[in-house]
């Protein structure tokens, strides 16, 4: 209805994609039916408007159906390795694309509504360092796992239920050769929008699929004492990104570094 009365109240072409944005948003919280657009026409627009990167060709499938078929568009082969080679490079690696942010020890953080002390949130979570990486709506939505480890938690939180306030949130939880790692995703505030196909138990490697987001989303990386964030700033990033080494001190090569770069631009 709302991607309706925008065609008939003539609106602007950025108006239109809003529009479009806004009813399957509400058709996906209420099991609606999704407004009937061309998405692939939306999809290049909305990339154009955000100026998106990387190419379409960098993902499967290239043209789309369903507002499905784009926000749960998936790696293709190539852009895969290549992430892949990109994680070989650190001990932690971006699990999502996204701008990142490392957290100061103390203060606040906005998480999608709600605001926690850091020192709190660190504390819930046991961990030492806190990374926030915030997706935009043209942004890939498939969750990767950050880490080489073990499962050993999948927690399921409702609203409210993580610490007063806190919105929707699933937690996996990391045994790693250098201690324990949690990764939060964040979807909607009120309801569970995030996916999860990893489970307790699962072996997993630096960019094995954990989940996707359903809806708008960000994720938080806590990390154990000793990790050595890579970036500097709030960088845009993909998957595979190295973001994080714990211990191993590597030294990487000019070339890796260069490689590195090259990569990251996918998201820059």
């Amino acid at each position: 209805m709302v991607w309706f009365l925008a065609q008939q109240a003539g609106l602007q072409r950025l108006d239109l994609l809003h529009a479009a944005g806004k009813e399957t948003r509400l058709a996906k919280l209420t099991g609606g039916k999704a407004p009937d657009v061309d998405w692939t026409l939306i999809a290049d627009r909305i990339n154009k408007r955000f100026k998106y990167k990387p190419g379409k060709d960098a993902f499967c499938p290239s043209s789309y159906l369903t507002y499905e078929d784009w926000f749960l568009r998936a790696l293709s082969p190539a852009t895969h390795e290549l992430c892949m080679a990109q994680a070989a490079l650190a001990d932690v690696c971006a699990p999502v694309q996204g701008k990142a942010w490392e957290q100061v020890p103390s203060g606040e953080m906005s998480l999608k509504i709600s605001i926690i002390a850091v020192s709190e949130l660190l504390r819930l979570l046991d961990g030492h360092r806190l990374l926030q990486l915030r997706l935009r709506w043209p942004d890939y939505h498939r969750v990767h796992s950050p880490v080489d480890g073990k499962i050993t938690d999948v927690c399921c939180c409702q609203k409210d239920e993580l610490f007063p306030g806190a919105e929707s949130l699933t937690i996996f939880s990391f045994s790693t050769a250098f201690g324990l790692v949690r990764l939060l995703c964040i979807g909607e505030w009120s309801v569970q929008s995030f996916v999860a196909m990893a489970k307790v138990g699962d072996e997993v490697a630096k960019m094995d699929e954990l989940g996707h987001f359903d809806l708008g989303s960000q994720v938080i990386l806590s990390l154990p004492k000793g990790a050595d964030v890579l970036f500097e700033g709030s960088p845009r990033l993909f998957p595979g990104d190295p973001i994080a080494d714990c211990g191993k001190a590597k030294e990487l090569p000019r070339e890796a570094d260069e490689t590195t770069t090259r990569n990251r631009s996918f998201a820059e």
